[in-house]
């Protein structure tokens, strides 16, 4: 879980950095910076219920080029871990938790609409 939501973070920022339309640089910079808060806030709301666990193997990802990808599918994938390959780390009872991951839902389709905008 930590590793796609690290990747997915880091992956907005190297588009925001890559993009050369302003509009994008400025709703994927929006982006990254609203998922740097919500993922450590996530996080650490996930290790006070549950306590600090180590990950079972060894962080690793691989970001792509702007050239490589696009912003709307990394979104899209983005959304996709977060309304269904995260619900095996949560149980019913995590509503706080859930209540976290719908606001970076919320911020990942709100970006998918300020990049409609030209």
């Amino acid at each position: 879980m930590l590793t796609e939501l690290m990747s997915l973070q880091n992956q907005v920022r190297i588009l925001h950095w890559q993009t050369k339309s302003y509009a994008e640089h400025k709703a994927l910079g929006k982006c990254y910076e609203g998922l740097d808060d919500l993922i450590d806030t996530f996080v650490e709301t996930r290790f006070g219920k549950y306590g600090v666990r180590k990950a079972k193997e060894s962080f690793g990802f691989s970001l792509k080029n702007y050239e490589d990808t696009d912003p709307v599918t990394v979104l899209d994938e983005g959304i996709a871990f977060l309304t269904d390959g995260i619900l095996k780390y949560l149980d019913e009872k995590d509503t706080d938790l859930g209540n976290i991951r719908d606001e970076m839902l919320g911020l990942l389709n709100h970006t998918k609409y300020l990049l409609t905008l030209k």
